[in-house]
Parts: structure tokens; sequence; C-alpha cells
């Protein structure tokens, strides 16, 4: 029923490095949808993670955004990026905007986009190209979780091993969320179980293996927070609760989460992540939805996996001169340094 009150960018563009952060109510928002033209497919809800899923290639980058376009921008479909970068800028110079500003990617304007693992969800709207914070879901991070008491707990521990010249740490431009950084899986398992007993109940803390090869991630959250939680809410905003036209797709231990949704989802075929790859290796009904195990790179394997689930077909793809054989190659994309 909420679907028709999500706003719709005039024209389908690309993030400005220089967007303003503005507060979001839903009732606030205004339809501008288009019906869905016979024939093209329905409308889906997309929920991408963007380090290596959505960005490492470019070139099929640009093919996803081609067919994105073409089929789903104007008939009341949803695209969210869902990242553990900061929104940004910012002091570390790790955020999503400081992402678009390199250039790298020609990375798509989303609807929304969730950022710091689920700790912050933005609306974003192109005719003001302006980033609207959720502030009902800022207000439930906010419940129980005091950021200054995990650092208190978890500082001592950290090896500062991502960018240990900033002096301003990882933390500086996350609201509810703190992490370290630290050389083992199981020096990061000690912490973690140290913390939570510390922290108590309205905190969750969580291992995940980082980006560089030597190096784990301790990170303190609200609760209330994930990935999952996150998609799940602007899900039920946006009218896809009962859809069965959902996707997420992703390639890391930070998108483990998304497994505890019902959403259809898809590992993109350069994953480094044993358990997601393990995740769509294992039987029906272990996980909560159906993943698949793509095995095209990057945007090639979101491509992949929407044909896989169904919500697209090769014929859509060919009518756009694009090449099934070619994007559903195994072929790496550009490496990409950092995966935050």
């Amino acid at each position: 029923m909420f679907r028709s009150i999500l706003r719709r960018p005039a024209a389908f563009g690309f993030i400005s490095a220089t967007a303003t952060v503005g507060t979001f109510s839903a009732l606030a928002m205004h339809s501008n949808v288009a019906s869905t033209a016979q024939g093209y497919p329905a409308a889906v809800f997309l929920c991408l993670d963007v380090d290596e899923t959505v960005t490492g290639s470019a070139e099929a980058l640009k093919v996803f955004n081609k067919v994105w376009c073409r089929y789903f921008c104007s008939n009341e479909s949803v695209l969210v990026y869902n990242t553990a970068r900061p929104l940004g800028p910012g002091k570390t110079g790790d955020g999503f905007v400081e992402l678009v500003a390199s250039k790298q990617y020609p990375i798509m304007t989303p609807n929304v986009i969730i950022v710091a693992e689920g700790t912050e969800i933005y609306w974003v709207d192109e005719a003001t190209n302006t980033f609207k914070m959720d502030s009902c879901w800022d207000g439930i991070m906010s419940a129980g979780f005091d950021k200054s008491r995990a650092a208190e707990v978890l500082q001592d521990h950290d090896e500062r091993i991502w960018k240990p010249e900033n002096k301003d740490g990882m933390n500086s431009d996350d609201k509810h969320r703190f992490a370290i950084t630290v050389s083992s899986e199981s020096k990061a398992k000690a912490v973690c179980e140290e913390a939570t007993l510390a922290l108590g109940e309205t905190y969750c803390v969580a291992v995940a293996k980082g980006w560089l090869k030597d190096m784990w991630l301790v990170t303190a959250l609200p609760n209330a927070a994930g990935k999952d939680r996150a998609a799940e809410y602007v899900r039920k905003i946006v009218g896809f609760e009962e859809s069965d036209k959902c996707m997420w797709a992703g390639d890391s231990d930070n998108d483990l989460p998304m497994l505890k949704t019902n959403m259809c989802g898809t590992v993109v075929g350069n994953a480094k992540s044993d358990r997601l790859r393990s995740a769509a290796d294992a039987p029906s009904g272990s996980t909560d939805g159906p993943v698949f195990q793509a095995n095209a790179h990057h945007a090639g394997g979101i491509l992949e996996g929407m044909c896989h689930h169904g919500f697209l077909s090769p014929s859509d793809l060919t009518s756009l001169d694009v090449s099934v054989d070619e994007i559903f190659s195994e072929a790496r994309g550009e490496e990409q340094t950092e995966i935050r």
C-alpha cells in the first residue's frame, strides 16, 4: 500500500558527490510513478551490497544500469544500496559519497541507501540532490546504544590495521557503530565474546573478515541494527513486504545477515566469503530465502541472479543488444583496493 508514495526522480541519473543530507518522512512523499508498460518485467525490490557487488567492473555496471533504466526505473521498482560504508563525506574518506566522487564506477542513483551496516537509512531525492535521513529508524538505533560505551570496551584491543595514519580512526563518521581491527580470527572471537558480556543485550557485537589479508573486524552495533533489519524496514514502507519479487546480492561476510530475510539471494561470482558461498550451496530450506551462486562477477552476477530468480529473462537482455554469454562470463573486473 505504501509503494505509490515513493517519490521517483524525474530522470534516473547518477548521484552527485556534493549531495546534502536532510530528513525523511514517508507521509511527506508524493507519487510520481509511471505505470508499468505492457510486456515489461514486474516491479522488483532490489537490495544490493556496493563494494565488489555493484562495483568491481565498470563495464558490467554499465550493462546493469542500462537494464535497470530500460525495464525497472519507471515501473514502481525500488533500488536499494546496502553498504557497510558510512554515507560521507567525512573524516575517514571511506564514505559512499567519496566512492562516487572517485568516478571509478558509474554508480546509479538508488531510491534508498542503507549505510554503516544497517544503522542509518537515507531516502534519495535526486530532484533536490538530497539524502534524507529516516528519522524514525535513527530513533530506533539511538535507543539503548551509546557509542562512547562501545568505544570504552573495544578500543584497547584495536590494532588499527586499517589506515593507522588516520588520527580520527575508522569510526569518526559513524553515529551508531564502533569497530576495531585485529590481526587474527581467534583474537577477534575472543574480543567479541568479552565485549558481548560487557555491553549487554542492547548491543550486538559481531566478527567479520576484513578486506585486507590479515584483518578481522569486531563491530558493536545497536541490537536492532543489521543489513537485514534495515532492508526489511525499507521493504515494508515501500510496499514489498509480501512480494516475492525481492532480491539481495552480496559478496562478503557483512552480507550474511541478509540470509535471515525471506528475499531471494544472489552471491556474486567473485565472493570471497566462504560462509556466504556455503549458504548458496546449502539445501533448500536451510536459509529463509533461496540463495543462488552466480558464476558472473560483480554487477554481472546481479543480472545473472535476476534471471535465475525469474525477475528477468535472457531475451530481456538480448533485446538490449546485451550478450548473455559475455555478461555471465566469469571474467573478473577491475580490482578494488578497499571493501567496506
